[in-house]
C-alpha cells in the first residue's frame, strides 16, 4: 500500500526529543550494567543483552540526532552510521556465538547473576513501554525513522525475556548450560537487527509505490530518500527538489501541488 508521509508538527518533534531522550538514558543504563553484570558472572546471555543494548544505545543517538537536524543535512553520515551499527551486530554475533561455545566445553563457567535478573526485569518492563510510546509518535507524525526504532525497543524486550529464561533457570537449578543457550536464542534475532537494508532502523522506510519502493528519512524539514530526492511538505501540499520522475508514483498529489510543479 502506497503511503504519504506528512511533516511533524514542533509539538510532536518536542515529544519525539524527550521519548528519545529517555531511551539513551535508560539504555544507558541497562547497557552498562548488564556489561558488568556478564563480565562478574561470565554470563553468555547478558553478554549477548548488553552488547546490543550498546549498539541499540548508538541507534537511539542518531535518530534523536536526525530529529535535530535539517533532513538532508547529514544523511550521508547518517547512512554511514547504520552501516557501522550493522557491522558491529555482526562482530556482536559472531563473538557472543564463540563465548557460548566455549562456556560448554568448560573454558568458562556462568555463575548466577542476580544484577543481570534484575535488570533484564527491568527491561521487559520499560522497553514495551518506550516502544508502545514510539508506535503512537510514529503513527502521529508519520516518521519511519521513530516506527523502525519502536520495532527496535520492542526487539529489546524479546531479547530481556530470552536471556531472563536462560539466568533465572541458571540462578534456580544451577543448570549451567541454559545460559550460553539463552545467548545462543537471541543470535538470530541480533542477526536480523544487522541485516536490515538501506532504510535501516536509523535511515527508516518509506513505501511510495508497491512496485517502486523509495526509501526515506522523516525530519523537521521534510522527507528525503537514499537516493538525494527530497519532497518538502506543509499543510498537504508538496514540492519535490531533486529528482521529479518520482511523482509518476504519486498521482494523488497532482491536485494539490497548485501547479506549482
Amino acid at each position: 500500500m502506497a503511503s504519504v508521509l506528512q511533516i511533524a508538527s514542533s509539538d510532536a518533534i518536542r515529544r519525539i526529543q524527550r521519548v528519545q531522550t529517555l531511551t539513551i538514558a535508560w539504555m544507558s543504563v541497562e547497557a552498562v550494567v548488564s556489561l558488568f553484570a556478564a563480565w562478574r558472572a561470565q554470563s553468555p546471555a547478558l553478554l549477548a543483552f548488553g552488547g546490543d543494548s550498546a549498539i541499540e544505545l548508538f541507534s537511539a543517538v542518531v535518530v534523536l540526532w536526525r530529529f535535530r537536524a535539517s533532513a538532508a543535512a547529514h544523511e550521508g553520515a547518517e547512512r554511514r552510521a547504520a552501516r557501522v551499527a550493522g557491522a558491529l551486530l555482526f562482530a556482536l554475533a559472531a563473538f557472543v556465538a564463540a563465548t557460548s561455545v566455549a562456556s560448554p566445553l568448560g573454558y568458562s563457567e556462568p555463575k548466577p547473576a542476580f544484577l543481570g535478573i534484575a535488570i533484564l526485569v527491568a527491561a521487559a518492563a520499560v522497553m514495551p513501554w518506550l516502544a508502545k510510546e514510539k508506535r503512537r509518535l510514529s503513527r502521529a507524525t508519520g516518521s519511519a525513522a521513530l516506527r523502525a526504532d519502536a520495532a527496535q525497543s520492542a526487539l529489546c524486550a524479546y531479547l530481556s525475556l530470552i536471556a531472563l529464561a536462560g539466568l533465572a533457570v541458571n540462578a534456580i537449578w544451577h543448570v549451567k548450560w541454559a545460559d550460553p543457550l539463552a545467548a545462543l536464542a537471541v543470535l538470530p534475532l541480533i542477526v536480523w537487527e544487522g541485516r536490515e537494508p538501506c532504510a535501516e532502523r536509523l535511515a527508516a522506510v518509506a513505501r511510495f509505490a508497491p512496485r517502486s519502493p523509495q526509501h526515506a528519512i522523516m525530519s523537521p524539514t521534510g522527507v528525503t530518500d537514499c537516493r538525494g530526492g527530497i519532497i518538502i511538505c506543509h499543510e498537504e501540499k508538496c514540492v519535490e527538489r531533486g529528482d521529479r520522475s518520482r511523482l509518476h508514483h504519486l498521482p494523488f498529489l497532482f491536485q494539490s501541488l497548485d501547479g506549482r510543479i
